[in-house]
């Protein structure tokens, strides 16, 4: 259903596994990494903030935002998307590599 369209290599145990996949059949495809973090998050120790690595992801993030914008679907007026949208639950900041995490 998906072909790998590049892999990574974990630091520590270093297994190879699929970064981003596409299917062949349908408009969809997946990554595994936030292009967005780059962006907004320094971790010296597992994050690359070389230049060529912030353009990279600047351009998967950017295109990811094009493509949402194409989608038609809503989630209603605007009182009904305030009620579903994530700044309505708590946030717990930390210091790790994933930065801010939401608990449901």
């Amino acid at each position: 259903m998906f072909t790998p369209t590049s892999t990574s290599t974990d630091p520590v145990s270093g297994d190879t596994f699929v970064a981003t996949m596409e299917s062949p059949n349908y408009p969809f495809y997946g990554t595994q990494f936030h292009p967005e973090k780059i962006l907004a998050m320094y971790n010296a120790d597992s994050i690359d903030h070389s230049w060529e690595s912030v353009n990279y992801n600047r351009y998967f993030a950017d295109r990811f935002v094009e493509l949402a914008r194409e989608n038609t679907n809503t989630c209603g007026d605007f009182e009904d998307c305030q009620e579903i949208i994530i700044d309505n639950y708590p946030v717990t900041v930390t210091t790790t590599y994933y930065g801010n995490v939401y608990a449901f």
